[in-house]
Protein backbone atom coordinates (compact mmCIF):
# COMPACT_ATOMS: atom_id res chain seq x y z
CA UNK A 1 0.00 0.00 0.00
CA UNK A 2 1.57 3.39 -0.85
CA UNK A 3 -0.48 6.66 0.22
CA UNK A 4 0.05 9.80 -2.00
CA UNK A 5 -1.32 13.78 -1.96
CA UNK A 6 -3.41 14.62 -5.64
CA UNK A 7 -2.94 18.51 -6.60
CA UNK A 8 -6.22 20.44 -7.07
CA UNK A 9 -5.02 21.12 -10.57
CA UNK A 10 -5.61 17.32 -11.79
CA UNK A 11 -9.46 17.96 -11.66
CA UNK A 12 -10.65 20.37 -14.07
CA UNK A 13 -13.59 17.95 -15.62
CA UNK A 14 -14.48 17.19 -12.45
CA UNK A 15 -15.08 21.31 -11.78
CA UNK A 16 -16.75 21.44 -15.12
CA UNK A 17 -19.23 19.12 -14.33
CA UNK A 18 -20.02 20.74 -11.26
CA UNK A 19 -20.66 23.63 -12.45
CA UNK A 20 -23.14 22.53 -15.04
CA UNK A 21 -24.75 20.56 -11.87
CA UNK A 22 -24.62 23.60 -9.76
CA UNK A 23 -28.28 24.24 -8.85
CA UNK A 24 -28.63 20.36 -8.08
CA UNK A 25 -25.53 20.61 -6.02
CA UNK A 26 -26.88 23.46 -3.97
CA UNK A 27 -30.06 22.10 -3.29
CA UNK A 28 -28.28 18.65 -2.34
CA UNK A 29 -25.91 20.48 -0.11
CA UNK A 30 -28.71 22.10 1.70
CA UNK A 31 -30.81 19.14 2.52
CA UNK A 32 -27.35 17.14 3.73
CA UNK A 33 -26.56 20.00 6.23
CA UNK A 34 -30.04 20.77 7.47
CA UNK A 35 -30.63 16.81 8.04
CA UNK A 36 -26.94 16.73 9.89
CA UNK A 37 -27.47 19.79 11.80
CA UNK A 38 -30.69 18.78 13.28
CA UNK A 39 -28.97 15.57 14.37
CA UNK A 40 -25.89 17.52 15.76
CA UNK A 41 -28.43 19.72 17.48
CA UNK A 42 -29.74 16.74 19.52
CA UNK A 43 -25.79 15.12 20.32
CA UNK A 44 -23.97 18.02 21.49
CA UNK A 45 -24.41 18.48 24.94
CA UNK A 46 -23.87 21.73 26.74
CA UNK A 47 -20.05 22.04 28.38
CA UNK A 48 -20.45 23.41 32.28
CA UNK A 49 -17.14 25.19 32.51
CA UNK A 50 -15.36 27.66 35.23
CA UNK A 51 -16.11 31.50 34.95
CA UNK A 52 -15.80 35.35 35.64
CA UNK A 53 -19.60 35.12 35.77
CA UNK A 54 -22.88 32.93 35.81
CA UNK A 55 -23.32 30.63 38.75
CA UNK A 56 -21.79 30.75 42.21
CA UNK A 57 -19.52 27.53 42.11
CA UNK A 58 -19.20 27.35 46.43
CA UNK A 59 -16.82 24.13 45.90
CA UNK A 60 -14.95 27.13 44.04
CA UNK A 61 -14.87 29.70 46.52
CA UNK A 62 -11.32 29.01 47.91
CA UNK A 63 -9.58 29.33 44.90
CA UNK A 64 -10.73 33.31 45.05
CA UNK A 65 -8.46 33.49 48.27
CA UNK A 66 -6.03 31.03 47.76
CA UNK A 67 -4.80 31.22 44.36
CA UNK A 68 -6.48 34.72 43.21
CA UNK A 69 -8.50 32.77 40.72
CA UNK A 70 -11.89 35.14 40.02
CA UNK A 71 -13.62 31.88 37.97
CA UNK A 72 -15.83 31.04 41.07
CA UNK A 73 -18.93 30.84 39.05
CA UNK A 74 -20.11 28.09 36.47
CA UNK A 75 -21.24 28.88 32.66
CA UNK A 76 -22.58 27.20 30.32
CA UNK A 77 -21.11 26.94 27.00
CA UNK A 78 -22.04 25.06 24.05
CA UNK A 79 -19.95 22.20 22.33
CA UNK A 80 -19.39 23.28 18.79
CA UNK A 81 -16.80 20.64 17.98
CA UNK A 82 -18.25 17.25 16.89
CA UNK A 83 -16.65 14.35 19.26
CA UNK A 84 -16.03 12.12 16.38
CA UNK A 85 -14.42 12.61 13.13
CA UNK A 86 -15.39 11.15 9.33
CA UNK A 87 -13.60 9.54 6.83
CA UNK A 88 -15.12 9.64 2.96
CA UNK A 89 -13.08 6.60 1.34
CA UNK A 90 -13.81 6.67 -2.34
CA UNK A 91 -13.60 3.75 -4.69
CA UNK A 92 -11.36 5.13 -7.68
CA UNK A 93 -11.33 2.25 -9.78
CA UNK A 94 -11.84 2.13 -14.13
CA UNK A 95 -15.46 0.90 -13.59
CA UNK A 96 -16.77 4.20 -11.49
CA UNK A 97 -15.36 6.69 -14.82
CA UNK A 98 -18.35 7.10 -16.50
CA UNK A 99 -19.61 8.11 -12.74
CA UNK A 100 -16.13 10.15 -12.27
CA UNK A 101 -17.41 13.77 -12.53
CA UNK A 102 -20.39 12.89 -10.32
CA UNK A 103 -18.31 11.32 -7.27
CA UNK A 104 -15.41 13.69 -6.85
CA UNK A 105 -19.12 16.64 -6.85
CA UNK A 106 -20.93 14.40 -3.90
CA UNK A 107 -17.91 14.22 -2.31
CA UNK A 108 -16.86 17.68 -2.25
CA UNK A 109 -20.19 18.61 -0.96
CA UNK A 110 -20.29 15.86 1.40
CA UNK A 111 -17.18 17.09 2.61
CA UNK A 112 -18.12 20.62 2.63
CA UNK A 113 -21.26 19.96 4.98
CA UNK A 114 -19.34 18.21 7.35
CA UNK A 115 -16.59 21.03 7.43
CA UNK A 116 -19.06 23.65 7.41
CA UNK A 117 -20.66 22.04 11.04
CA UNK A 118 -17.19 21.41 12.72
CA UNK A 119 -17.16 17.83 12.29
CA UNK A 120 -13.30 16.85 11.21
CA UNK A 121 -13.16 15.49 7.68
CA UNK A 122 -10.88 13.46 5.18
CA UNK A 123 -11.22 12.26 1.97
CA UNK A 124 -9.36 9.67 0.25
CA UNK A 125 -9.49 7.53 -2.99
CA UNK A 126 -8.01 4.05 -3.79
CA UNK A 127 -6.94 1.70 -6.90
CA UNK A 128 -4.92 -0.77 -7.30
CA UNK A 129 -2.73 -1.57 -10.71
CA UNK A 130 0.23 -3.79 -10.94
CA UNK A 131 0.11 -5.08 -7.52
CA UNK A 132 0.09 -2.15 -5.78
CA UNK A 133 -2.54 -0.26 -3.66
CA UNK A 134 -2.68 3.71 -3.68
CA UNK A 135 -4.36 5.70 -1.38
CA UNK A 136 -4.33 9.34 -1.88
CA UNK A 137 -5.48 12.10 -0.44
CA UNK A 138 -8.23 13.94 -1.53
CA UNK A 139 -8.92 16.00 1.70
CA UNK A 140 -6.14 15.45 4.68
CA UNK A 141 -6.75 15.48 8.03
CA UNK A 142 -6.64 19.52 9.04
CA UNK A 143 -7.12 20.84 5.52
CA UNK A 144 -9.98 23.30 5.84
CA UNK A 145 -10.15 23.35 1.92
CA UNK A 146 -12.40 21.21 -0.15
CA UNK A 147 -11.79 21.67 -3.60
CA UNK A 148 -9.06 18.83 -3.46
CA UNK A 149 -11.26 16.77 -3.71
CA UNK A 150 -12.02 17.38 -7.38
CA UNK A 151 -8.82 15.60 -7.87
CA UNK A 152 -10.86 12.18 -7.68
CA UNK A 153 -9.70 9.84 -10.53
CA UNK A 154 -10.81 7.31 -11.77
CA UNK A 155 -8.90 4.24 -13.32
CA UNK A 156 -7.04 1.02 -12.04
CA UNK A 157 -8.48 -2.08 -9.80
CA UNK A 158 -10.16 -1.90 -6.28
CA UNK A 159 -8.91 -4.17 -3.68
CA UNK A 160 -11.77 -3.29 -1.42
CA UNK A 161 -10.61 -5.40 1.64
CA UNK A 162 -6.76 -4.00 1.62
CA UNK A 163 -7.90 -0.26 1.34
CA UNK A 164 -10.08 -1.23 4.13
CA UNK A 165 -7.19 -2.21 6.15
CA UNK A 166 -5.40 0.84 5.40
CA UNK A 167 -7.85 3.16 6.26
CA UNK A 168 -7.99 1.63 9.36
CA UNK A 169 -4.72 2.34 10.14
CA UNK A 170 -5.11 5.73 9.14
CA UNK A 171 -7.78 6.02 11.96
CA UNK A 172 -5.29 4.16 14.75
CA UNK A 173 -5.90 7.45 17.06
CA UNK A 174 -8.24 7.45 19.77
CA UNK A 175 -12.18 8.99 19.29
CA UNK A 176 -15.02 7.77 17.50
CA UNK A 177 -14.75 7.30 13.89
CA UNK A 178 -16.86 6.92 11.16
CA UNK A 179 -16.25 5.94 7.43
CA UNK A 180 -18.52 6.89 4.60
CA UNK A 181 -16.92 4.15 1.52
CA UNK A 182 -18.51 5.85 -1.83
CA UNK A 183 -18.45 2.59 -4.03
CA UNK A 184 -19.72 0.42 -6.19
CA UNK A 185 -19.42 -2.77 -4.60
CA UNK A 186 -17.84 -4.80 -6.78
CA UNK A 187 -14.20 -5.37 -5.58
CA UNK A 188 -11.80 -6.85 -8.18
CA UNK A 189 -7.90 -7.20 -8.99
CA UNK A 190 -5.72 -8.98 -12.13
CA UNK A 191 -3.49 -10.01 -9.07
CA UNK A 192 -4.34 -12.76 -7.07
CA UNK A 193 -5.74 -13.04 -3.10
CA UNK A 194 -2.31 -12.86 -0.96
CA UNK A 195 -2.64 -14.39 2.46
CA UNK A 196 0.97 -14.54 5.17
CA UNK A 197 2.56 -12.86 1.49
CA UNK A 198 2.33 -16.20 -0.30
CA UNK A 199 0.33 -15.43 -3.91
CA UNK A 200 -2.52 -17.61 -4.29
CA UNK A 201 -4.24 -18.92 -7.68
CA UNK A 202 -7.50 -17.74 -6.45
CA UNK A 203 -8.08 -14.43 -8.49
CA UNK A 204 -9.41 -11.25 -6.45
CA UNK A 205 -12.73 -11.55 -8.32
CA UNK A 206 -16.60 -12.18 -7.61
CA UNK A 207 -17.25 -13.67 -3.86
CA UNK A 208 -13.61 -14.43 -3.36
CA UNK A 209 -13.28 -10.45 -3.68
CA UNK A 210 -16.59 -9.62 -1.77
CA UNK A 211 -15.53 -12.04 1.13
CA UNK A 212 -12.14 -10.40 1.57
CA UNK A 213 -13.84 -6.64 1.75
CA UNK A 214 -16.34 -8.32 4.20
CA UNK A 215 -13.99 -9.48 6.41
CA UNK A 216 -12.08 -5.84 6.28
CA UNK A 217 -15.46 -4.40 7.32
CA UNK A 218 -15.79 -6.37 9.99
CA UNK A 219 -12.43 -5.91 11.61
CA UNK A 220 -13.03 -2.35 11.28
CA UNK A 221 -16.30 -3.05 13.05
CA UNK A 222 -14.75 -4.85 15.93
CA UNK A 223 -12.71 -1.79 16.48
CA UNK A 224 -15.58 0.18 17.45
CA UNK A 225 -15.37 2.20 13.54
CA UNK A 226 -18.57 2.51 12.39
CA UNK A 227 -18.39 1.81 7.85
CA UNK A 228 -21.41 3.22 5.69
CA UNK A 229 -21.19 2.29 2.38
CA UNK A 230 -23.05 4.88 -0.37
CA UNK A 231 -23.47 2.61 -3.14
CA UNK A 232 -23.86 3.95 -6.46
CA UNK A 233 -22.79 1.60 -9.58
CA UNK A 234 -23.68 0.88 -13.20
CA UNK A 235 -23.63 -3.11 -12.78
CA UNK A 236 -26.66 -4.90 -12.05
CA UNK A 237 -28.76 -4.46 -9.11
CA UNK A 238 -29.38 -7.51 -8.01
CA UNK A 239 -26.07 -8.48 -7.89
CA UNK A 240 -24.82 -5.40 -6.01
CA UNK A 241 -27.29 -5.62 -3.28
CA UNK A 242 -25.97 -8.74 -2.87
CA UNK A 243 -22.68 -7.99 -2.62
CA UNK A 244 -23.13 -4.48 -0.60
CA UNK A 245 -24.79 -6.52 2.19
CA UNK A 246 -22.33 -9.05 2.41
CA UNK A 247 -19.47 -5.96 3.01
CA UNK A 248 -21.63 -4.24 4.66
CA UNK A 249 -24.73 -5.58 6.30
CA UNK A 250 -27.24 -3.22 6.58
CA UNK A 251 -25.24 -0.10 6.98
CA UNK A 252 -25.19 0.88 3.48
CA UNK A 253 -27.31 2.78 0.91
CA UNK A 254 -28.42 2.52 -2.84
CA UNK A 255 -27.66 6.01 -4.57
CA UNK A 256 -28.26 7.26 -7.85
CA UNK A 257 -28.05 11.12 -8.26
CA UNK A 258 -26.67 14.23 -6.26
CA UNK A 259 -30.13 13.95 -5.09
CA UNK A 260 -30.74 10.61 -3.52
CA UNK A 261 -27.71 10.77 -1.78
CA UNK A 262 -28.64 14.04 0.32
CA UNK A 263 -31.43 12.64 0.53
CA UNK A 264 -30.26 8.75 1.69
CA UNK A 265 -27.11 9.74 3.03
CA UNK A 266 -27.98 12.42 5.01
CA UNK A 267 -30.96 9.71 7.27
CA UNK A 268 -28.00 7.03 7.37
CA UNK A 269 -25.22 9.22 8.65
CA UNK A 270 -27.80 10.63 10.80
CA UNK A 271 -28.89 7.61 11.96
CA UNK A 272 -25.17 6.44 12.83
CA UNK A 273 -24.18 9.55 14.46
CA UNK A 274 -27.19 9.54 16.71
CA UNK A 275 -25.80 5.55 18.27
Amino acid sequence: VYFAKRGREEGAGNIDWAQAHAGALRMARRRLQAELANTLEVMRQPLHVAAKRGRFDAARAWRAVALGDARVFEAVEQEHRAAFDVMLLLDASASREAQQPQVAAEAEMMAAVLGALSIPVQVWSYASADGVTVLTALKPPGDAQTDGVYGYHARGWNRDGLALRAAGALLAGRGKHVVLMLTDAHPGDDMGLVREGVPLEKAYMGDAAVEDAAQAAAELRQRGIRLVGLVESVFPGEETDGAAHRIFGDHFVRVRNVASLAKKAGRVIAEELAK
